[in-house]
């Protein structure tokens, strides 16, 4: 469930969300993962991922196709831990209920 925010916090988020981004875009190969995992809490959310895929289809628009790929593949690698993290999260949920 996604969790709603006041416009003036929801500003602050995009302008999270989008510094977050350009540290992707400009750090060294192989560092994406530990900007990622120092912004955890903020990447979980829906949110980030529309973020990121928007900027993902600006660049496309501009024809700046390797920056979005790039973006679409890091939308999509957050996607899945987000969904695995959930999965687990709801077997975790399920064992501990048939096993109380």
């Amino acid at each position: 469930m996604e969790q709603e925010f006041s416009n003036e916090e929801n500003e602050q988020l995009i302008k999270a969300y989008l510094s977050i981004i350009q540290e992707i875009l400009t750090c060294q190969i192989g560092e994406e993962g530990y900007i990622l995992m120092a912004n955890q809490e903020l990447i979980i959310h829906e949110q980030f991922l529309n973020v990121l895929n928007k900027c993902a289809d600006v660049f496309l628009e501009g024809e700046d196709n390797e920056k979005a790929a790039y973006l679409y593949e890091v939308a999509e690698k957050i996607s899945i831990e987000i969904s695995r993290k959930f999965l687990n999260t709801a077997l975790q949920a399920t064992l501990t209920s048939k096993l109380s």
